[in-house]
């Protein structure tokens, strides 16, 4: 990892650590992920697990993810680090967040990425609008393999980032249903031009646990090549908030 990817993310772990107290609120975010996309040759599966800690206004998230089912000879495939905070002027909340993504997407390319994010959660709709930069690299054995006489990385800066997100039920209900258009996720984000429509539902099993599941349909969108994936998969999960009142 070189230094263009370690100081931001050294930025989102003191941004995160400044005034984080013992008294966070830890939490787990676990998931199993169903589909297919444009390099899987057919079902791939994957699990992937986050912890996070919340903190009066501070909020830490940190996974990782792994395939299970997958032409990616990889195991570990990927690393989500990222770290918020809320702000309140006058009567307006709107959240700050930094994040890094590192995504081992198959034995030839690696993608890092990291940027910025702006948003509102209200009770039936949330928002956010960011920046993020991206780079896709060559792995060693795509470099011994193809010989390029070029560049092994392409960079692409000042994408944007957006997540338009509407919930039948108000936020905190023991069940939701929610609609999504967004080209954020976890692990890895999409070029502005080809967002998912994403179905989302939550039934609280317990007060400090959730079910969950997603339903994702992703675009190819305009002059989109084989480096930004595109298809469709599911995705269900549970959300233990273990600190919680």
């Amino acid at each position: 990892m070189n230094r263009t990817f370690i100081r931001p993310l050294i930025f989102i772990i003191i941004f995160c650590l400044e005034e984080l107290s013992l008294s966070a609120q830890p939490g787990i975010l676990s998931f199993a992920e169903f589909g297919t996309n444009n390099v899987s040759d057919g079902l791939y599966i994957r699990a992937s697990g986050l912890g996070f800690y919340e903190s009066g206004k501070y909020n830490f998230v940190g996974g990782a993810q792994f395939d299970i089912i997958s032409p990616n000879e990889n195991f570990l495939t990927g690393f989500d680090l990222s770290a918020s905070r809320d702000f309140r002027i006058k009567s307006f909340n709107l959240g700050i967040e930094g994040f890094f993504k590192w995504t081992f997407y198959s034995g030839l390319l690696r993608v890092s990425d990291w940027g910025f994010l702006a948003g509102r959660d209200r009770e039936h709709f949330s928002a956010k609008l960011g920046t993020h930069f991206t780079t896709f690299s060559l792995t060693e054995e795509a470099m011994w393999y193809y010989d390029p006489a070029s560049e092994t990385k392409i960079h692409e800066n000042w994408n944007i980032l957006f997540l338009i997100n509407y919930r039948v039920k108000k936020r905190d209900n023991i069940w939701n249903l929610g609609f999504s258009l967004t080209n954020i996720d976890y692990f890895i984000n999409s070029q502005t031009t080809n967002p998912a429509i994403n179905i989302n539902g939550s039934y609280s099993i317990r007060p400090k646990l959730d079910l969950y599941a997603e339903t994702w349909l992703k675009s190819s969108g305009a002059f989109n090549s084989n480096a930004n994936y595109f298809g469709f998969f599911f995705r269900t999960g549970i959300i233990w908030n273990i600190g919680s009142e």
